[in-house]
């Protein structure tokens, strides 16, 4: 492990959580730039070591990130501790960090007449030595806590583009969506929205005449901000109770493709980074529109034959008097098809993560009498 700059620690000038995250920087900088992985493999190694169970031991990637953004509300002082430990700092300046942190957290909250003497840094004051790291603007709820009420709750913002994020990029608002934690009634309104979409979709599709689908719209929405099961449960119900009199047995066996649609956009977001920028999306609903494809094609050659009485019949039609052969026409046309409709249906509910992320953060924001949420 690189030593660090025993110089490098919290100060006066530490005594909001921004000045503190720049000051880890800094710590991690001296150590050599350890990546973030890297930082938890160490605290787990640390855990473990003082008795933790290993399945419990390892924090969460992005928990560990977090504490270097600025931006926050709040901090947890006890992974702060971990992480400079981790870094190379003595159990000293360890101790010291655990103060600035208490001052960092009584100053969010808006009470700077709190903090003690002891409490507050007497260190020498340094410029940055080294590289200099960006760090990046915006906030993050703890990934290991569970609570699911929006109150207090602190989200990740859209980041700058390519500010200091682990995987550089133009992040997008979906890579806060597995940190928000929504309550039961914000999230029985969501699923009706999204249930909404898909059939407004439809609706519109059916009188335009249109060859691409817009029934996916509510499901991309539910399965990037509420989780991958539910936007599947929002494209059952789609499918099932939208059918419309007469297109119910044609559109029942097409569940399927929305629930796969819905279980790649949500994993994709959630699990697999995706949505952490712009082009990675975009290549998350060029995925999504293959996978979907690949579900659909043997539903319509094998059960409808090629013919729904939807809009991209007469592609298909036209498509399969060139190739002469079903199967290569319906792939190509519902490809072609579903990849247009993917991208307008993903980015839609990028559209829509926005704007729910918005109001969340709006609704947890502390009131301007009323002092900031921070941890205890």
């Amino acid at each position: 492990m690189a030593q660090h700059d025993p110089r490098i620690a919290p100060q006066d000038v530490a005594d909001t959580l921004d000045a503190l995250a720049a000051r880890l920087q800094e710590l991690r900088a001296a150590a050599g730039l350890p990546s973030y992985s890297e930082i938890t493999v160490r605290i787990a190694r640390q855990r473990r070591a003082r008795g933790v169970p290993a399945e419990e031991a390892r924090p969460g990637r992005t928990t560990v990130y977090d504490a270097f953004r600025s931006g926050r509300r709040r901090i947890d002082g006890d992974l702060v501790v971990e992480i400079v430990r981790a870094l190379g700092c003595t159990e000293d300046e360890a101790a010291e960090w655990a103060r600035a942190c208490r001052v960092a957290r009584v100053a969010a909250a808006g009470s700077p007449g709190a903090v003690t003497g002891e409490d507050r840094w007497s260190g020498p004051v340094i410029e940055p030595a080294g590289e200099t790291v960006a760090t990046v603007s915006g906030t993050a709820a703890d990934e290991t806590t569970g609570a699911d009420e929006t109150t207090g709750a602190d989200e990740t913002t859209a980041l700058s583009p390519g500010a200091g994020h682990p995987d550089g990029g133009h992040p997008t608002p979906l890579a806060a969506m597995a940190s928000l934690r929504i309550a039961h009634r914000s999230r029985a309104a969501i699923l009706v929205i999204c249930l909404a979409l898909n059939l407004t979709g439809r609706v519109v599709v059916d009188t335009l005449g249109l060859s691409i689908f817009l029934d996916m719209v509510g499901t991309a929405t539910a399965a990037v901000v509420l989780g991958p099961w539910w936007g599947a449960l929002v494209g059952v119900v789609t499918n099932l109770a939208g059918g419309g009199p007469g297109r119910w047995t044609i559109s029942a066996p097409f569940a399927l493709v929305n629930v796969v649609g819905a279980l790649v956009w949500g994993y994709g977001v959630r699990r697999f980074g995706f949505g952490r920028s712009i082009p990675r999306f975009f290549v998350l609903n060029a995925i999504v529109a293959l996978a979907c494809t690949l579900v659909a094609v043997p539903i319509l050659v094998f059960v409808f034959e090629g013919h729904t009485g939807h809009g991209s019949d007469d592609v298909i039609e036209s498509l399969r008097r060139i190739s002469h052969h079903l199967g290569i026409a319906v792939f190509t046309g519902n490809a072609i098809a579903s990849l247009v409709d993917k991208l307008i249906s993903g980015f839609v509910a990028l559209a829509a993560a926005e704007t729910i992320h918005g109001r969340i953060r709006s609704r947890a924001a502390p009131r301007s009498d009323t002092p900031s949420a921070v941890d205890a």
